[in-house]
């Protein structure tokens, strides 16, 4: 049990660390079953994904000022 155990996360860790990346290059942001609409675009530089902060927390009830 301990090997199936130590292999499962060991799959699980490896495939936390791949990115996936639409054919399109479309970045869609998903939360609570809604499609966010943001001012500015997501973007990917550098293998990095950025995304406006404000829309998200707004989206999960934070109140930003």
């Amino acid at each position: 049990m301990k090997k199936f155990l130590s292999f499962f996360l060991s799959v699980l860790m490896v495939f936390s660390l791949c990115t996936f990346v639409s054919a399109g290059g479309q970045i869609s942001v998903i939360v609570d079953g809604v499609n966010l609409n943001f001012d500015v675009p997501p973007q990917i530089i550098d293998g990095r994904t950025f995304v406006p902060l404000r829309a998200i927390f707004e989206a999960l009830g934070a109140d930003v000022s």
